[in-house]
């Protein structure tokens, strides 16, 4: 947890120090790529911070409040990274048609060419540090950053290639760099909706979960499985079926080990198990969790 707090730290600083330098050169050449990409590196300091303190708020244990933790805090800050990327996008892109159609005057400045350069190197680093912690620990505030350090990549490259060439391209690559963007908004926040929203696993995860159910001792069969996502973790719901003469002191450990087998697995934050007789349509109101 140490580590998800420093690289949230050090992509904040990383980001306010390329903001400056790249506002500097952006302003000494008049360059509108270069100016769209220091408002990108502006994004990504509140966005970098938003990881920061989601992943502090979502270590945070359960409370009365919150019985089943923080595991939204995450999937929350990569909406809220979305949202600003979308509006930043459009922003940007707003900015660059009109250079686009009547052609923009820059001035060549190879600091320029090696700000923006560092830049997409230290990004790169970024890229590979976010991207290895977000799978480690499977944090999704990470994984986030680390798409948005990718396309900081891309977007860097293409304002060397437009700022290099010069002229009307200088606002095309601007206009490339918006919609490059916008459209990585509208993707990370589409993924984190399902998130926040409760979307349900896939069906594999779902036969999965059946499967490792119907391997316990004592398990006859298995009726529904329902499963949603609680934040960035999952929460089943199983309905197993016993023998209707077993004991209820039986049945309970055959529960509790259904639910103990299933907490094993990746990603499962909460197991339910409800507990029905062998061949009887009518279930017992009895569960487990």
């Amino acid at each position: 947890m140490i580590e998800k707090n420093r690289l949230s730290l050090m992509g904040v600083a990383l980001n306010v120090l390329l903001f400056i330098i790249k506002t500097y050169a952006g302003v000494v050449t008049g360059s509108i790529a270069i100016l769209s990409d220091s408002l990108n590196s502006m994004l990504d300091v509140f966005s970098y911070g938003t990881v920061m303190i989601a992943v502090r708020v979502q270590r945070a244990k359960p409370d009365e409040g919150h019985p089943f933790g923080h595991r939204r805090a995450e999937p929350l800050a990569g909406m809220i990274i979305a949202v600003l990327a979308a509006v930043l996008g459009f922003t940007v892109i707003r900015d660059s048609l009109p250079g686009v159609l009547g052609g923009t005057t820059t001035v060549y400045d190879p600091s320029a060419l090696v700000i923006v350069l560092l830049g997409a190197l230290a990004k790169t680093i970024m890229w590979f540090l976010y991207r290895h912690v977000g799978l480690r620990t499977r944090s999704v505030a990470l994984q986030a950053a680390a798409i948005d350090s990718r396309n900081d990549i891309l977007a860097s490259s293409v304002v060397l290639v437009g700022y290099g060439v010069g002229g009307r391209w200088d606002a095309v690559a601007g206009l490339l760099v918006g919609i490059w963007i916008l459209v990585s908004g509208v993707q990370m926040g589409l993924e984190n909706s399902g998130y926040l929203l409760g979307a349900s696993p896939s069906k594999e995860f779902l036969e999965r979960v059946r499967s490792v159910s119907r391997s316990v001792p004592g398990v006859r069969g298995v009726n529904d499985v329902r499963a949603h996502f609680l934040g960035d973790l999952v929460q089943v719901e199983v309905h197993i079926e016993v023998p209707g003469d077993m004991d209820v002191k039986t049945a309970h450990d055959i529960g509790m080990a259904v639910q103990e087998r299933l907490l094993e697995l990746d990603d499962i934050g909460s197991v339910f198990v409800h507990i029905d007789v062998e061949g009887d349509p009518v279930r017992l109101p009895f569960s487990l969790g």
